[in-house]
């Protein structure tokens, strides 16, 4: 008989054990579970972000090929303008390529674009984006005289210049 108490009361034990470790191991589950929910809602909300994103470029490409039509259009019935009409010109030029590559850079991020490597200068490459770009006044950017020639996607490589160089002025202010 006591015998059978002693291994009732360890049974009894065991028992309370193993059931605790199931009740943490169910907390455990839901926890995960609910970890796992928050994470499938925040990939659904980033993945309609991409979609509204997305739309929202594609819809300003529109309004954006009108001013460029138009711009165009502009300057041929001008074709001789005055030096103030032609700074006006180029900076319209500037702000519809900069505004083309925000565009583009939203599409690029929500839709994949394989790469397209190619040999490119630098010197190319940053000549691109200093023409796509305003510089203030006092602002100027320095190259080297050594050029070296990359092997990559030379747009990619373009919208990460314009990023560093607009960052930089913008961190700089117009000194």
């Amino acid at each position: 008989m006591a015998q059978s108490r002693i291994l009732t009361r360890k049974l009894g034990n065991q028992l309370s054990i193993k059931i605790h470790e199931l009740e943490v191991y169910n907390e455990n589950l839901q926890n995960e579970v609910e970890s796992k929910t928050n994470q499938v809602i925040k990939a659904e909300r980033l993945a309609a972000m991409g979609e509204l994103a997305s739309r929202l470029a594609h819809d300003m490409r529109n309004p954006l090929s009108i001013i460029k039509s138009v711009h165009e259009i502009m300057k041929v019935t001008n074709p001789h303008p005055d030096k103030k009409t032609l700074e006006y010109y180029l900076r319209i030029d500037r702000a519809i390529s900069r505004m083309s590559h925000q565009l583009d850079d939203v599409l690029d991020f929500v839709r994949i674009r394989p790469l397209q490597f190619s040999i490119v200068s630098i010197n190319e490459i940053l000549d691109s984006v200093t023409n796509s770009i305003k510089l203030p006044e006092k602002i100027s950017i320095e190259k080297t005289v050594d050029d070296i020639s990359l092997l990559c996607d030379s747009r990619s490589i373009e919208i990460v210049f314009i990023n560093l160089i607009t960052n930089a002025i913008q961190a700089i202010g117009e000194k």
